[in-house]
């Protein structure tokens, strides 16, 4: 009777055992959780930035496949190119197709885009007519997050020369030549380096639009 009453019970170092065993458990599983969250949150947080980049060069492409040669005038009444890098790394330019189904504005079709970055981020501003009056101010928008460089560049052939990268635009010999501020590179490299990602870069073919002079 004594040995059958033994055998139906735990001891309490049984006890003890069985309760570190259930607590090891459950502070694994916690983990185990917590790493999965946390793993989850990470994937989504990249996921999150791989599709601001693409949606970045989509942006890109669908400007400079509209972009036109038809200079603007700055807030100045300065006369600026077609296309014009602006000194720190942006770029600005003019592009045509801008659609107004409903026409609650008046506006033309044509629109002033810039691309740059500030504090890491890369914004895509518009003005809605191409030539600004003074103190008009851009509609801003932010593309992409956590960018920590951006690089434009500009492929151009004078002549029978070779074809030659230029970091600006337009070249130093046209900015002072009216005709030839409507004169586009062939083709727009565009650079972007991340913090997640490192460098992406992007070519982009420049064909001007047959409305060019559109005004």
């Amino acid at each position: 009777m004594n040995t059958l009453r033994r055998q139906a019970g735990f001891t309490l170092l049984e006890l003890l055992v069985a309760s570190a065993i259930v607590v090891i458990i459950g502070i694994g599983a916690s983990m185990v959780f917590s790493q999965t969250l946390e793993n989850r949150e990470h994937v989504g947080a990249r996921a999150s930035a791989l599709a601001d980049l693409q949606r970045t060069f989509v942006f890109i492409q669908r400007d400079l496949e509209q972009i036109v040669a038809r200079p603007a005038r700055d807030e100045l009444g300065d006369l600026q190119s077609a296309l014009l890098s602006d000194g720190d790394g942006g770029v600005e330019f003019t592009r045509t197709g801008w659609m107004n189904p409903l026409s609650t504005r008046p506006r033309g079709a044509l629109q002033r885009v810039r691309y740059r970055l500030e504090d890491d981020r890369l914004l895509r501003e518009y003005w809605e007519h191409p030539d600004r009056q003074a103190g008009s101010e851009p509609v801003s928008s932010t593309l992409a997050s956590g960018v920590q460089s951006f690089k434009v560049q500009y492929l151009f052939r004078e002549g029978s020369a070779d074809y030659v990268w230029h970091d600006t635009w337009p070249l130093p010999a046209d900015q002072e030549k009216p005709p030839l501020l409507r004169r586009l590179p062939l083709a727009v490299s565009i650079e972007l380096e991340t913090t997640q990602f490192g460098a992406m870069k992007r070519f982009f073919r420049v064909v001007a639009n047959a409305h060019a002079r559109e005004t």
